[in-house]
């Protein structure tokens, strides 16, 4: 039986890189994504307490890369743009994401904030 390291290794993550909205500095963490549309979907588990979604709100100006668990070199970040999906205007696509994150993960509670690579 493997264990939850073993999984982890072979297991890409989401690595979003946001400004602080009071320091002006950058912020990454690591988290679970799916992609639906050529685009990137994270689930915020604090909702609008946590502090990355509290800078997308102020700064949609973000960078990632997607990689496997840390202590692996980086690819060059990517610029990209970041909003909180509205339950009320985006149903159907919350609903989408909400059974891409059970397939994947098995777990999906949450807030969905959805990641756009910008164009060149």
């Amino acid at each position: 039986m493997m264990n939850e390291t073993d999984l982890l290794l072979g297991e890409t993550f989401f690595y979003l890189t946001t400004t602080g909205w009071r320091s002006g500095k950058l912020h990454k963490i690591e988290i679970w994504y799916v992609t639906y549309c050529e685009r990137y979907y994270l689930i915020s588990e604090n909702r609008l307490n946590a502090h990355w979604v509290q800078n997308i709100q102020r700064n949609p100006l973000v960078s990632f890369y997607v990689g496997q668990r840390k202590g692996t070199t980086p690819t060059e970040p990517i610029p990209a743009i970041g909003r909180i999906l509205s339950v009320e205007e985006e149903a159907e696509l919350i609903a989408i994401i909400n059974r891409l994150f059970v397939e994947k993960y098995g777990w999906n509670v949450g807030l969905i904030v959805e990641i756009v690579p910008a164009t060149p």
